[in-house]
């Protein structure tokens, strides 16, 4: 009789050769490599890996990894620093797993976090790597700040407890990097009257080490977070970052016991509350013409999708446009992954193509609800003039008064 998980697949399969029958389902059917084609709309927006359209070696894309996978299950390839800028080079955006896992059940995404954690235990972590990984676990972030000192936030967390039943988990980019975000959720979550609070000792969740296969690592920042929510007596936890989420999301994958918590992400709640209020966006430099940019872990991994659209339709005065590549389709932003950390001109290349598709459809405003996209298509939208936002930032600015009146 067969193992439990020859039955459950690929749900505990945990190591590369157990994938072996899942590596064999890859027909080589390319939509890893473009947009599902009923859905095409313009053959100049038809690319959805960026690093296969990058570099356009069949490697680089999901098809190409299953045979590099399938090479080191048969012993015909061994593990090499070779493999490097093919591995790490993958944002995680998922694209091609929604696709894969739709018409051949072959699950991409999971076979590149094995490679990736395969690679980190048989050659060892890039030295970007490793240098992240010790920033992270000395200071409790990517960013070497003392974790303890919200100092960007200290101002806005007055009157906000360190224990309620709804905890805002605010993220170390939303924290340290790209604070106007978690400035304008706390000052959003106020004026709804939500009462929450903010862990003082927030740490990083673990994923960005999770994803570049340093998993026990991962895994010992989420159980710590888990561990210091529950003492703060949370019963839900709201997220402005999707790989936050994700990360407590799949909490079982990293051998811990899915906390009782209920996620969101901050979107989320704020599509149920935001009925109250009324939001009116006129003190911008032009009319705002805006589409929402599809957060791949938002979307594609979280399948959230319609909550911050709906929060931006909210807005009176905006034109809202829909990019050709959205939902499932949408192309990355080119932060995720790591690859931002450690291939920034890579993931800015990615953001252009963005922001070019952007330009094509004529909005002037890109509004987000993942702190890695905003930063990194903000940093890549100089000569674009285009205005990027998180969606919590517009809906701040465009606040007007309760009651809808």
């Amino acid at each position: 009789m067969g193992k439990l998980r020859d039955y459950v697949w690929p749900l505990v399969r945990e190591e590369l050769d157990e994938f072996y029958e899942v590596l064999l389902r890859c027909y080589k059917c390319r939509y890893c490599h473009y947009v599902f084609a009923p859905d095409c709309r313009d053959e100049r927006f038809v690319s959805i890996c960026p690093s296969g359209d990058r570099w356009r070696f069949d490697a680089y894309y999901a098809s190409g990894k299953m045979e590099l996978a399938r090479g080191l299950v048969e012993g015909k390839l061994m593990w090499s620093d070779n493999l490097s800028h093919i591995l790490y080079t993958c944002t995680t955006c998922g694209a091609c797993h929604v696709w894969g896992e739709f018409i051949g059940r072959c699950y991409p995404l999971f076979i590149i976090e094995r490679l990736r954690k395969g690679y980190v235990e048989n050659v060892g972590p890039l030295p970007q790597h490793k240098a992240l990984r010790d920033n992270i676990m000395k200071h409790g972030n990517p960013y070497c700040v003392n974790s303890t000192h919200y100092s960007m936030l200290l101002e806005d967390l007055r009157g906000v407890s360190a224990r309620a039943e709804t905890m805002y988990f605010v993220g170390c980019t939303t924290a340290y990097k790209r604070h106007e975000i978690a400035s304008a959720t706390i000052d959003l979550l106020k004026k709804l009257g939500v009462d929450f609070g903010v862990l003082r000792s927030e740490k990083c969740c673990g994923s960005l080490l999770a994803r570049l296969g340093l998993v026990d690592e991962g895994a010992k920042l989420l159980e710590e977070n888990i561990n210091a929510l529950k003492e703060a007596g949370a019963k839900r936890v709201v997220f402005s970052c999707p790989e936050c989420l994700k990360m407590f999301n799949d909490a079982d994958r990293y051998g811990l016991k899915k906390p009782d918590f209920e996620f969101l992400h901050v979107t989320q709640l704020l599509e149920e509350k935001a009925s109250r209020l009324r939001f009116e966006l006129n003190n911008l430099d032009n009319p705002p013409k805006a589409a929402y940019h599809d957060s791949c872990y938002l979307g594609r991994h979280l399948l959230i999708f319609e909550s911050p659209r709906n929060l931006v339709k909210s807005i009176e005065g905006v034109e809202y446009v829909e990019f050709l590549r959205n939902r499932r389709n949408a192309w990355c932003c080119g932060a995720g992954g790591g690859v931002a950390y450690t291939y920034p001109e890579f993931a800015s290349w990615v953001a252009q193509k963005r922001l070019e598709e952007a330009k094509y459809i004529g909005v002037n405003v890109l509004a987000t609800a993942c702190p890695h996209c905003k930063d990194n298509l903000l940093k890549a939208s100089k000569d674009f003039n285009i205005e990027v936002y998180d969606i919590v930032e517009l809906l701040s600015k465009a606040l007007k008064r309760e009651g809808g009146r």
